[in-house]
C-alpha cells in the first residue's frame, strides 16, 4: 500500500538523511515535500494531507509540539525524531507515539513506517494524539494520561486511576483504583520505564505499584506493601531499603 509523507526539520542534512534512508528503505512511502520550520510545515500539512509527518521536536522559535498543537483532531500519523534523548521522551513514550533517534537507524526506520501503515482507524489515532498533547501540556506527573495497548485496541487512563501492575510474562495486568483491570500487550518493565519517575515504584520484580496509593507496610521476613482496597503486594528483599527511603520511613 502506498503511504504518502512529509518531513518538517530545520536541518537540511537532516532532512536529506532520512529521505534517502526512506528512498532506500521504505520505497512504499512517497514523500510529498519538506518544510524546515513550523509555519512552512503547517501549510505543507494543510496543502498535501499526508498520511505520516516524520516531525523534529526542536526547531528555532517553535517545536514540533507547537506545531501539532494547531491541529484539533489529526488525521495524519506523526513519528517524531529528536537528538535529544529528554522530557519530551516521556510524554511521546506514554502516548504511545513512534520517535527516532538521530541518527536515525534504518531498520527503526522501517518499524516505525510499518506500524504506522498498520494505523488504520483515524479515531485510534486521534486518541492516541490528543493523549499526547494533554501530556506534553501537563507538569503534574500522577495527572498525566498513558496510552494501554491491547489485543482488542486500547484503553487511555490517568496515572493517578493506576492502582498497580503486574507482570504476566509479555504482558501485564493494570488494575484501577474502581476496582476495574486491563491486560496491557506490553511486558512489566516497559511500563516501569516509563513510569518509575511518575511516582511508581517496583516493589518486586513482578509488581509495579502507585506510591500514592499506600496506606501501610507490614515489617518482617516477608514484608509487604498494603494498598487501598486491602491489596497487599510483596515487597522483595532487595526493594525493601529503597521504599522506605521513597516512602519517608
Amino acid at each position: 500500500m502506498k503511504i504518502s509523507a512529509v518531513i518538517i526539520d530545520d536541518e537540511q542534512d537532516a532532512r536529506d538523511t532520512l529521505s534517502g534512508l526512506m528512498a532506500t528503505y521504505a520505497p512504499d512511502v512517497e514523500l510529498l515535500g519538506q518544510a524546515e520550520n513550523v509555519n512552512e510545515g503547517l501549510e505543507l500539512i494543510i496543502k498535501t494531507q499526508p498520511d505520516i509527518v516524520f516531525l523534529d521536536v526542536e526547531m528555532p522559535g517553535s517545536t514540533g509540539f507547537d506545531l501539532l498543537q494547531a491541529f484539533k483532531h489529526p488525521t495524519f500519523e506523526v513519528i517524531f525524531t529528536t537528538a535529544h534523548s529528554n522530557y519530551a521522551l516521556q510524554a511521546i513514550k506514554l502516548s504511545a507515539i513512534d520517535f527516532l533517534l538521530k541518527p536515525i537507524d534504518s531498520s527503526e526506520l522501517v518499524e516505525a513506517v510499518n506500524k504506522a501503515a498498520d494505523v488504520i482507524n483515524k479515531e485510534q489515532l486521534n486518541k492516541k494524539l490528543e493523549t499526547f498533547i494533554a501530556n506534553i501540556s501537563n507538569k503534574e506527573a500522577q495527572e498525566l494520561k498513558i496510552v494501554i495497548p491491547s489485543a482488542k485496541g486500547f484503553k487511555v487512563s490517568v496515572l493517578k486511576d493506576v492502582l498497580y501492575l503486574q507482570a504476566d510474562r509479555n504482558y501485564t495486568h493494570i488494575y484501577f483504583t474502581d476496582g476495574s483491570q486491563e491486560l496491557a500487550s506490553k511486558s512489566l518493565k516497559e511500563f516501569d520505564d516509563m513510569m518509575s519517575d511518575k511516582g511508581f515504584f517496583r516493589a518486586h520484580q513482578s509488581f509495579l505499584i502507585n506510591m500514592n496509593h499506600v496506606i501501610g507496610f507490614t515489617k518482617g521476613k516477608n514484608s509487604s506493601v498494603k494498598l487501598l482496597h486491602d491489596v497487599e503486594i510483596e515487597l522483595a528483599r532487595s526493594k525493601k531499603a529503597e521504599f522506605l527511603d521513597r516512602f519517608g520511613s
